[in-house]
């Protein structure tokens, strides 16, 4: 026990027997408020100085957490920037690929129709110099 409580018990039994009377017992109770008043304050001090220390903590803890946000906001936007210049890129290629492919179909239809319209027919491939059937010379 604390020498505070030791004397707030002593205190308590001096005025449970009221010894030396009725001043004694006044002063016995004031002496009790003094002492309660003592260490109320005391713990009132040691209050006062962990909410400073949490303060302080605590204001340490948020500048940290504002640098990072701030770090996190910097590279959220350095990503941002990036994937819409790799966005813009694809879109490009795209077309790219799609004015190359809208040639290559050309090509193949222009191929197809230059061999549909301008081939011989089907008997003079076959056999080079042979008359054609269905000419109108006589056998």
């Amino acid at each position: 026990m604390s020498r505070d409580a030791r004397s707030i018990e002593r205190l308590l039994r001096d005025i449970e027997t009221s010894a030396g009377g009725t001043a004694g017992r006044e002063a016995a109770k004031a002496e009790l408020d003094v002492t309660i008043a003592r260490m109320l304050s005391n713990d009132l001090k040691q209050l006062a100085s962990d909410v400073d220390s949490a303060k302080i903590i605590l204001g340490e803890r948020m500048s940290d957490l504002t640098a990072k946000l701030s770090e996190l906001r910097a590279a959220l936007d350095g990503a941002a920037a990036s994937s819409a210049a790799q966005a813009n890129t694809l879109v490009s290629w795209t077309r790219i690929y799609v004015v190359a492919t809208l040639a290559i179909v050309g090509l193949g239809i222009i191929t197809l129709g230059y061999q549909i319209y301008s081939a011989p027919p089907r008997a003079e491939r076959l056999v080079p110099g042979a008359p054609a059937t269905g000419s109108s010379q006589p056998r």
